[in-house]
């Protein structure tokens, strides 16, 4: 019965891992490039008599940073960082809303100490926040579709296949 639950993975889903792979990747070249930008260097914009490209990363580095220097001025200095963190920006999200549903779980089911709140500031707010409108129960499944989404979003394929793995070892 566990077998059925185990998720098919689709062509889509790997060109989809595999796209951003290569664009985090692609952002650390671009990185590498813009950090070791000469001017002098033969690109998209400069012929220059120097033969050899200076750049570290090599003669493609300095044409697409060059590249990225004409196209948007000085917004190019970000563009390399912008595009590794393009790729990771979904796991972090995902992350930042499982904490969310988590804290606003723990203001709900747990007791408070005489020190600190059971879901903390951002989980009492969340509640606070929300609890008029929703009520009790709005309130609960709110947190839990949150927390369900969140762990998804950050890594809850993965470690969804590693429960099944184990539970297949035992």
């Amino acid at each position: 019965m566990i077998r059925n639950l185990r998720p098919k993975y689709t062509a889509k889903h790997y060109i989809t891992e595999l796209i951003l792979g290569l664009t985090a990747l692609f952002g650390v070249y671009l990185i590498i490039a813009w950090s070791s930008y000469s001017p002098y260097d033969n690109a998209w914009t400069v012929a220059s008599p120097q033969q050899q490209a200076l750049n570290k990363a090599g003669a493609f580095g300095a044409w697409c940073i060059d590249l990225l220097f004409a196209l948007f001025g000085s917004i190019a200095n970000i563009i390399p960082f912008v595009i590794v963190l393009s790729s990771v920006c979904v796991r972090l999200f995902g992350f930042l809303l499982l904490l969310c549903g988590l804290t606003s779980l723990a203001t709900l089911l747990l007791s408070n100490t005489e020190t600190y709140l059971a879901g903390g500031v951002l989980g009492g707010w969340l509640i606070k926040s929300v609890y008029p409108s929703f009520g009790m129960f709005g309130s609960f499944m709110a947190a839990f579709i949150m927390a369900v989404i969140g762990f998804i979003l950050s890594s809850g394929v993965s470690f969804i296949l590693l429960f099944i793995s184990a539970y297949q070892l035992l």
